[in-house]
C-alpha cells in the first residue's frame, strides 16, 4: 500500500507542477484556471493580439460597438524592432536604422539615415566591404524585447455560432488605461470594469494556430487501452507477472500544454480516475495444496479504479497507470480480486 500512495503523490505532485508551469506560478493567476478545468471548460490562450467585439454584457447585448484587443500577455505591447542596414555605392557609404515599436493598434515605423566615412570602422558592420561603385546591402543588427513567457490571457469558448465564437475572459484582466480598446494582463482581478464580466464575438477567420490554441482541457469520456499489465503473485514471494490481454476503458481527467508554442502539441494529462473491462485468467489460491493455484480460464473482470499520468506528442502518447480489478459471482475468489497492478500504455490518438 505504500508503494501505492507514493505513486498517488507523485500524480498528484506532477499534476500541480504542470499547472504551475502552464500558469506561471503566480497564485493570483492559478485560482481561475484551476477553476476554469475543474468545471469541465477547455481554456485556450494566444500569443498575438486578439480582435475582439463586445456581445454581452450582464446578459444584455453590448452597446459599445468598437473593436478591442485581447493583448497575449504583460509584455507584447513592449515589442520593439532594430534593423540596421550597411550600404555602399560609388565609395559613398551609409547605415540605414529602422526602429518599429508595436503598439496595438497600430504599428510605428522610424527611420534614420545616417553617412559614415568607411562602413568597416562602423562598429555594428559585421561585413567587410571594399570600395567600389557596386551598391551592396546587408543586414547587420537585429534586436527585439523578448515576449514574456508569464501571465497569459487565458478565455474559455462559450457559444459556437454560424462564423463567430463567444468567449469569457479568466479573471486577472483590464482595460488598458493608455488604450481603452486594449485589454491587459491585471495584477488585480477586481478590475472595475472588468473584462471577464463580457462576452465577447471573435470571428473564426481570425482564430489561427497562434491566436487560438490549447492552454488546458478535461478529458472526459475518452478511450484508452492498457495492453501490458504488471501484478505481484503474492502468494509466490511476490514474483512478477507481466500480462498481456485485451482491455478497454473510459478515463476521465484534465490535459496540460506544455510551453507555449502553437505549432508544437505536448501534453501532461492527469487522470484521476477511470474504469473499464478487460479479459483476465481466471485462477484461484489453493492455501491448503501449499499456495498452488487452479486452473486458468478465460474471463472478463471490471476495472474498477484506475488512474495514472500520461506524455503526448503530436497524435502519439506514453503513460504510466494504476488500477484494481475484480470479478463477480462464483470468480469472486479470483487471485487478483482487488489487488493492485501497475501498467504501461503506449498509443497513438489514443487521448484525442
Amino acid at each position: 500500500m505504500k508503494g501505492m500512495y507514493k505513486f498517488i503523490l507523485s500524480i498528484a505532485s506532477l499534476f500541480c507542477v504542470a499547472i504551475l508551469s502552464e500558469s506561471c506560478g503566480t497564485r493570483r493567476d492559478l485560482r481561475p484556471l484551476v477553476k476554469s478545468v475543474i468545471l469541465q471548460k477547455n481554456v485556450y490562450k494566444s500569443r498575438v493580439p486578439l480582435l475582439v467585439k463586445k456581445a454581452y454584457y450582464n446578459g444584455s447585448p453590448a452597446t459599445d460597438l468598437r473593436d478591442f484587443y485581447i493583448m497575449p500577455n504583460s509584455e507584447y505591447y513592449k515589442r520593439q524592432g532594430t534593423i540596421q542596414t550597411v550600404s555602399l555605392s560609388n565609395g559613398v557609404s551609409q547605415v540605414t536604422t529602422t526602429t518599429e515599436t508595436t503598439s496595438v493598434p497600430p504599428v510605428t515605423t522610424e527611420t534614420k539615415v545616417e553617412v559614415i566615412p568607411d562602413p568597416i570602422t562602423y562598429p555594428l558592420a559585421s561585413v567587410t566591404a571594399e570600395k567600389s561603385n557596386n551598391t551592396s546591402s546587408r543586414i547587420v543588427y537585429y534586436d527585439a524585447e523578448g515576449f514574456s513567457t508569464d501571465f497569459f490571457l487565458r478565455y474559455t469558448v462559450v457559444l459556437d455560432e454560424g462564423d463567430n465564437k463567444y468567449i469569457r475572459l479568466l479573471p486577472c484582466t483590464q482595460f488598458s488605461t493608455s488604450t481603452p480598446t486594449n485589454i491587459e494582463f491585471s495584477n488585480s482581478c477586481n478590475a472595475s470594469p472588468n473584462p471577464s464580466d463580457f462576452i465577447f464575438q471573435v470571428a473564426k477567420k481570425d482564430l489561427l494556430p497562434a491566436s487560438h490554441y490549447l492552454a488546458s482541457s478535461a478529458l472526459i469520456g475518452k478511450l484508452v487501452t492498457l495492453p501490458v499489465r504488471v501484478r505481484k503473485q503474492y502468494w509466490s514471494d511476490n514474483n512478477t507477472e507481466i500480462q498481456g490481454a485485451f482491455s478497454a476503458g473510459v478515463t476521465f481527467g484534465y490535459r496540460i500544454k506544455l510551453g507555449n508554442n502553437p505549432y508544437k502539441t505536448k501534453y501532461i494529462s492527469i487522470i484521476p480516475y477511470g474504469a473499464g473491462i478487460s479479459q483476465q485468467k481466471y485462477f484461484r489460491v489453493l492455501p491448503d495444496a501449499g499456495n498452488k493455484i487452479s486452473e486458468k480460464s478465460d474471463e472478463f473482470a471490471v476495472t474498477y479504479y484506475t488512474g495514472g499520468i500520461a506524455w503526448e506528442f503530436d497524435k502519439f502518447n506514453i503513460g504510466l497507470f494504476l488500477g484494481k480489478d475484480k470479478m463477480f459471482g462464483s470468480l469472486r475468489d479470483w487471485a487478483y480480486q482487488d489487488k493492485w497492478w501497475w501498467g504501461i500504455g503506449i498509443g497513438y490518438d489514443i487521448f484525442k
